[in-house]
């Protein structure tokens, strides 16, 4: 696979790992509670590793 193909599969889960981290950062915000604090945290580290792998792939 090239970078393009690389590129049009990871943005979508890019994407979608914002949102998550968008909701569950609010949803924790505003309801508080352990398993929305693990989500956010999980989900943190994977979108950091995702726009890592993102932002080498579009580096030139």
């Amino acid at each position: 696979m090239n970078r393009t193909d690389w590129l049009k599969r990871l943005n979508p889960i890019l994407f979608l790992t914002l949102v998550a981290q968008a909701i569950t950062g609010a949803g924790y915000f505003w309801l508080g509670g352990e398993i929305l604090e693990e989500i956010h945290l999980f989900g943190g580290f994977l979108f950091v590793v995702i726009a890592g792998i993102h932002l080498s792939l579009n580096w030139t």
